[in-house]
């Protein structure tokens, strides 16, 4: 627990400087809480599905974020909903 008016260093990017290095790097702890399903990819198959109700990228689809995506039928580009940098 932080002090009134301090920042949790473990939620927010932050610069951090590396004396062996003598630079600044930047440290981004937030990104752990990304989603992992534990999946371990199987090789490529010829099958693919046109649509996944569970995939949160899909087409109509609730994303990670909570935003739900557009019906988009062609190349759509998507906010990262875990970026680097806030």
């Amino acid at each position: 627990m932080s002090a009134p008016g301090t920042i949790d260093l473990t939620d927010y990017p932050h610069r951090r400087f590396n004396l062996l290095a003598a630079e600044w790097v930047l440290v981004s702890p937030h990104r752990t809480q990304r989603p992992w399903q534990g999946e371990v990819e199987k090789p490529f198959t010829n099958t693919t599905l046109k649509y996944d109700s569970s995939c949160y990228m899909c087409p109509g689809n609730k994303r990670a974020s909570g935003d739900q995506n557009p019906k988009y039928e062609s190349t759509f580009v998507f906010d990262n909903d875990y970026p680097a940098l806030l």
